[in-house]
Parts: C-alpha cells; sequence; structure tokens
C-alpha cells in the first residue's frame, strides 16, 4: 500500500504555481510584455512500497542534508542560478526578488545539453538568448545502503502520478483556423490549459563524494512534458494540439493567419520537427547502474520553462494560472 512516509515542501520546485499576466490582446506567445509571475515550486519525496524512502535525502549544497530543505533557501538558490548575489539578501529580500521572476516563451538551444541555455523566438523569427526559465541544483543521497540493496545503488523517479494542474482558459480566435487532421475543424472559440506547453527538463552528472560538491560529467540530459504529445479535446471541451507537433502546430497556424501581412510567415525548424519530450510521469531520473550509495551523492538540475514551439504555448498562456507538484520516489514509480 502506497501511502507518504515523508512529505517534505520547500519553495521552488514543483507545485509551480505560474500567474501570468499580460496586458495585451495580440497574440501572446509573441508579445513583447508577456510576464509570467512565479510563486511556489515544492519537493515531495513520496513513499513506494518499502522503508528505503526514510533513507532518502537531499541538498541544495551538496553539504547539508536533510529530509526537509527550507523554503527561503530554496528561493535563493534559484536566484543564484539566475545571477543574484544572494550572500548578504534577507529572507525578505529573498522573497521580494523571488516574487519579480518572470516566465515568457523559451526553447532550449540545444536539446541534447540544456546547460547551454535558453533563447525565445522573436517576431522576425530570430532567436534571441532569454533568462525566462527556471534552473536549481539538488543533490541526492541515502542514508543506508541496506534498503537500496548490495551494490546496485538507487533509483530515483518522478511518483507516477498527476504532477501539473492548470487553469483552463476560453481564447478567440482572431482569424479561422484550418481543420485540425486528427480533431476536426477548430472552433473559433476554444478552452486550452497552460500546462499543456510548460516543460521539465532534467539533467543528472556523476556521482561524487558525499558532502564534496564537484562538477562531474553528465550523465543524462532529458526533456519532459506534463502532457500528452497525441492531439486531443477533453470531456470539458479543452483542447491539446500535441505539444511540438510538424502535422498541425497550432501556435504556428495562428502566428501565420495574423502575423504573416507584417512579418511573413514562419516553419517549424528542421531540428524541432520530429521532436516529443517523453511524460514525465513515472521517468526515472536516476538509474542504478548509476550506482549511489551512502557514500555519493548525484546532483540532478532542473529546468523549467514554456516551450515556445509547443503547439499550445499562444493565448493558452495569456492570463491562465498552472501549478506543479513534484514528488520523487525511491525505486519503481
Amino acid at each position: 500500500m502506497k501511502y507518504f512516509l515523508r512529505k517534505m515542501y520547500f519553495s521552488i520546485f514543483a507545485s509551480l504555481l505560474v500567474i501570468i499576466t499580460v496586458a495585451t490582446t495580440t497574440f501572446a506567445w509573441y508579445s513583447s510584455n508577456q510576464n509570467a509571475l512565479i510563486s511556489d515550486f515544492t519537493i515531495g519525496i513520496s513513499d513506494s512500497d518499502d522503508a528505503s524512502i526514510a533513507q532518502l535525502k537531499l541538498s541544495i549544497d551538496g553539504i547539508n542534508f536533510d529530509t526537509n530543505l527550507n523554503e527561503v533557501s530554496v528561493m535563493k538558490a534559484v536566484l543564484k542560478q539566475k545571477g543574484y548575489n544572494t550572500d548578504f539578501m534577507t529572507d525578505t529580500s529573498v522573497r521580494n526578488e523571488f516574487a519579480k521572476l518572470s516566465f515568457k516563451n523559451a526553447t532550449p538551444k540545444d536539446l541534447n545539453d540544456l546547460n547551454k541555455g535558453f533563447q525565445k523566438i522573436t517576431r522576425t523569427y530570430s532567436y534571441e538568448d532569454t533568462s525566462d526559465y527556471l534552473s536549481l541544483d539538488l543533490y541526492i543521497s541515502i542514508d543506508n545502503d541496506k534498503y537500496v540493496g548490495l551494490d546496485e545503488g538507487v533509483t530515483i523517479s518522478f511518483q507516477n502520478v498527476e504532477m501539473a494542474n492548470g487553469e483552463d482558459k476560453e481564447n478567440l480566435f482572431l482569424t479561422p483556423m484550418p481543420d485540425h487532421p486528427l480533431l476536426g475543424p477548430i472552433p473559433q472559440k476554444i478552452k486550452v490549459n497552460p500546462v499543456n506547453a510548460a516543460r521539465i527538463g532534467v539533467v543528472t552528472y556523476e556521482p561524487c563524494e558525499r558532502g564534496k560538491p564537484e562538477e562531474r560529467n553528465v550523465n543524462s540530459n532529458n526533456i519532459y512534458s506534463f502532457s500528452s504529445n497525441t492531439p486531443s479535446i477533453s470531456k470539458d471541451g479543452v483542447y491539446n494540439f500535441g505539444g511540438i507537433n510538424n502535422e498541425y502546430n497550432a501556435m504556428i497556424e495562428y502566428y501565420n493567419s495574423i502575423m504573416t501581412p507584417n512579418y511573413g510567415s514562419i516553419s517549424l525548424p528542421r531540428e524541432q520537427a520530429n521532436r516529443e519530450d517523453e511524460l514525465v510521469y513515472g521517468k526515472k531520473i536516476i538509474e542504478p547502474k548509476l550506482g549511489l550509495t551512502s557514500k555519493k551523492m548525484v546532483k540532478v538540475r532542473f529546468y523549467i520553462w514554456m516551450e515556445g514551439w509547443d503547439s499550445d504555448c499562444f493565448n493558452a498562456i495569456l492570463g491562465a494560472k498552472s501549478g506543479y507538484a513534484i514528488k520523487l520516489t525511491t525505486g519503481n514509480a
């Protein structure tokens, strides 16, 4: 029987509440004043079916491990990743600066190396560097090897439960949209959900000695989606256009229908055309073969962003709210 043995929340990674406030009625995906105010992230440790979860420990600095991480210290870690000097910031100033962080459309510079940074797409279809994403380094270790097998190491996974929820938002297309090959005719007025455009990137590093953080080689680099790549319409009439779909990309179709007279049409770049980000639910982020033991720790770098090339990344995120609650668990999810 599954139950929560540890429930640990700290501010930023995951129960991400994203509130997008945009003062524009034009194409939100390309608008210059698009602003996403970011509230809470939470990361929780959830139980699998044995006692190994009790031995799971997390750290921001790779030195001090616990099952509970201080909210402000996590906010501070995120600000530091974005270039802030947090050494002498008070708790109040940390919270105030964190509340100013924003989300805008973004896409990785390199799909195989998220550490190369992110870029946004401008109205003239050119890329510009952007810092409109969040990143956080988390160190993971375990206290007692007897709970994870002899020399097998430990598996850490995202728990196989819903991690994201968003506010359904009505949108009105300014011009008629072409029929979707699977969904059929697209009404001029539809409902969309911002979660469909969100992504989480996970970069894991080779283990190093516990309590002695150092930058090791990257072990894996993965991009996950919170929604399916399969186009669908929910029972409540909410459209999911299917991620980055090269047959029908609603974002591109909409852009071309209203922006072409001024800026010319765009098309999905070749390097993006066959991209299908896996669903995050239940995915392993640390494999046993990595060799995580009580004497070692693994650094995991998380990225969260609104994927600009996603089919649902247009007015879907205009003024809507979304929340993310990432849970980690030992063993298979």
